[in-house]
C-alpha cells in the first residue's frame, strides 16, 4: 500500500507544478487578443515624472478594457509565479516522496492549497467581470471599422475570458487530490504507528494474525468517515444561517434563493444518509459523497460571489450586498464542507476495499 501511495503522492506534487505552470502561462497569454485588438484604439498617456500610463480617451468605445485589466493581469502574473514556488515547496520539503508527514509538509499542503483556492476565486470573479464588460461596452462594428483601417485584430471572441474555467478547473482538482492524498497519508501513519506500538501485527507476522486485524471491521464502524461527514453538514449548516439571515432590502427575495433554500435541505438529508451509508462500509455512497463535495466548490460561483459584488440602493445610500467577512466565512465553509465530503468518500472507499478483498479470502478458505 504504502509503495502505492509514493507513487501516487509524487504524481500528485508534479501536477502541483505543471498547472501552476499552465496558470502563468494563462496570466502571459488572456492579454495578448485585447491587446491586439484595443491597445491601438486607446489613447494612452503617461503622467508627468511618474511614468504611470493612463487611457485619455477612446477612439473605439469600450477600448479602455484593455487598460482596466492591467492591474488584474500583474497581480494574475505574480500569483501564478507564487504557485509555481508553492509547487516548488512540494519538492523541496520532500512531500512528493516522503514516507512520513512533519510539519512542514502539513505547511506546504496548505499554503499551496489555500493560495490556490484563493487565486481560483479571485480570477473567476475578475475574469467573469471583464468578459461581461467587453461583451456590453465594446463597439464591435466600431472596432470592425478600426481594424478594416488600420490592420488591427478585430475579435468578438471571448475564449481568452472562458478557458479559465478549465484552467483554474484543473487547479482546484489537484487540491483536492493533495489534500485527499494527505488524508490517505494520516490514516497509513496511524496504521504504521500502531503497529510499531505492536498494536497490528508487523512484518513477517503470523497470516491469522494479520487476518485478525482485518476481521475486526466486520464488527466495528467505520467512523472517520462518518465523522466526517458530520462535519460537512454541521458547516454547511453555519453557511446556511449566514446566507438566510441577511435582509437586504429585496435582493434574496430571488427565485434563486427558494431554490438554494431546497437544495440546502436536499443536501444535508443526502449527507446524512451518506454518513449512514459509510459508517457500515457501503461503498456506493462514496460516490455521493464526492459528488456533493464538488458541487460544494461550484455553489460558491452560484451564490456567494454574485452577492459580494452585487449592490443595491437603500435609501438613498448604495450598499454591497454581502461585506467581506460574510463573504470569506461562507467560502471557507464551502469550501471545508467539500474537503470534508470528499476525503470522507475516499477514506470509506480505501476501507471497503480492505474490507471486500478480506471477505473475499474468507470465501475462498471456505469453498
Amino acid at each position: 500500500m504504502y509503495k502505492t501511495h509514493l507513487k501516487i503522492q509524487k504524481m500528485i506534487c508534479l501536477a502541483a507544478i505543471i498547472i501552476s505552470a499552465l496558470v502563468f502561462v494563462y496570466a502571459l497569454g488572456i492579454m495578448t487578443n485585447i491587446y491586439d485588438s484595443l491597445y491601438q484604439a486607446v489613447n494612452i498617456k503617461s503622467e508627468a515624472g511618474t511614468g504611470n500610463k493612463y487611457a485619455a480617451g477612446e477612439k473605439v468605445a469600450g477600448a479602455t478594457l484593455y487598460m482596466d485589466m492591467q492591474n488584474f493581469n500583474h497581480d494574475l502574473l505574480i500569483a501564478s509565479i507564487v504557485m509555481i514556488v508553492l509547487g516548488a515547496l512540494l519538492f523541496v520539503t520532500n512531500t512528493s516522496t516522503r514516507r512520513r508527514y512533519y510539519i512542514s509538509n502539513y505547511i506546504a499542503i496548505g499554503l499551496y492549497s489555500v493560495v490556490g483556492l484563493a487565486l481560483t476565486v479571485y480570477s473567476h470573479i475578475q475574469i467573469q467581470a471583464f468578459r461581461t464588460q467587453f461583451l456590453t461596452t465594446v463597439d464591435f462594428e466600431g472596432l470592425k471599422e478600426f481594424a478594416d483601417m488600420w490592420g488591427t485584430l478585430y475579435t468578438e471572441s471571448t475564449f481568452a475570458f472562458d478557458i479559465h474555467y478549465l484552467v483554474f478547473g484543473l487547479l482546484v482538482l489537484v487540491i483536492i487530490a493533495l489534500i485527499a492524498n494527505m488524508v490517505w497519508k494520516l490514516m497509513l501513519m496511524s496504521e504504521e504507528k500502531a503497529l510499531l506500538a505492536g498494536k497490528v501485527p508487523e512484518a513477517g507476522a503470523s497470516e491469522e494474525d494479520s487476518l485478525t486485524k482485518k476481521d475486526r471491521m466486520r464488527f466495528i464502524k467505520n467512523k472517520p468517515s462518518a465523522n466526517l461527514a458530520y462535519l460537512a453538514i454541521l458547516l454547511d449548516v453555519i453557511y446556511f444561517v449566514s446566507i438566510y439571515q441577511s435582509d437586504v432590502e429585496t435582493w434574496y427575495y430571488r427565485w434563486i434563493i427558494g431554490v438554494s433554500v431546497v437544495y440546502n435541505l436536499i443536501f444535508m438529508l443526502a449527507a446524512f444518509l451518506s454518513s449512514e451509508g459509510v459508517k457500515n462500509y457501503q461503498r456506493n455512497y462514496t460516490y455521493i459523497e464526492v459528488a456533493l463535495g464538488v458541487i460544494q466548490f461550484i455553489r460558491i460561483f452560484i451564490l456567494p460571489v454574485p452577492a459580494r459584488f452585487a449592490t443595491i440602493t437603500v435609501g438613498d445610500v448604495t450598499v454591497q450586498v454581502m461585506h467581506g467577512g460574510q463573504f470569506t466565512l461562507c467560502v471557507l465553509c464551502l469550501i471545508a464542507s467539500g474537503v470534508c465530503l470528499i476525503a470522507s468518500g475516499i477514506i470509506n472507499k480505501i476501507k471497503c476495499d480492505e474490507l471486500a478483498a478480506h471477505l473475499k479470502s474468507l470465501e475462498n478458505q471456505n469453498a
